[in-house]
């Protein structure tokens, strides 16, 4: 499995990706099961352990994914604001539509949790929403643990990661300046988010 990448487009600043998987936790998880290929849609804390990526998270026992064996190839797909692109914002007439996007795929081995189980929970409820751990720390133990009985929780050791950054770099300062004014001032909240990639690089570094 790969992700096709122009080379005008890679993304591949490890800290880069770690914060943008962390910013867009809500992933795709994929793996071949021998027979089909399968996913769920799921929130995953996306964490840095020396040199090596690690997600976590967790399914619900009832998913297929659930029965995956320690080991288990999956990829992880994060994707982010995304936005049409008209022709209007170029100069040339003889121009067509297209898509910018900023997506992450990683690629590792899936582990079951089962000595971690609790203490990833609660890593993903401080990660997620800190202040709810006054009120878990205030349920009773039978009651989380009986919770915890209907969840599996894993973590998907990255090897690879592929990276895109479609940011209309092939494109004249002066368009990405008209997509970056109607992007901010419109009412696609996707577009909006792009526009501010658009900005974080001076447009003088896109145009080729």
């Amino acid at each position: 499995m790969t992700m096709y990448v122009p080379a005008l487009f890679r993304f591949t600043d490890f800290e880069e990706q770690l914060n943008f998987m962390q910013k867009y936790s809500f992933a795709t998880v994929l793996n071949y099961n021998g027979e089909r290929i399968v996913g769920s849609h799921l929130p995953l804390v996306a964490t840095n352990e020396g040199d090596e990526m690690v997600l976590l998270g967790h399914l619900a026992k009832s998913n297929e994914q659930a029965g995956l064996q320690n080991g288990a190839d999956c990829l992880v797909v994060f994707s982010g604001p995304h936005a049409y692109i008209s022709p209007r914002y170029y100069d040339k007439a003889e121009s067509v539509p297209t898509w910018d996007y900023i997506a992450v795929h990683a690629y590792g081995t899936f582990t079951i949790e089962v000595d971690k189980k609790m203490a990833i929970m609660e890593q993903t409820i401080c990660y997620f929403e800190e202040e709810y751990m006054v009120q878990w720390e205030s349920l009773p133990t039978a009651y989380k643990e009986k919770m915890m009985d209907h969840i599996v929780v894993f973590s998907i050791r990255v090897h690879r990661i592929e990276g895109q950054k479609k940011l209309s770099q092939n494109k004249k300062p002066e368009e990405i300046e008209r997509m970056k004014r109607n992007f901010a001032d419109g009412a696609d909240p996707y577009a909006q988010d792009l526009a501010q990639y658009l900005m974080t690089r001076g447009s003088e570094n896109f145009y080729r």
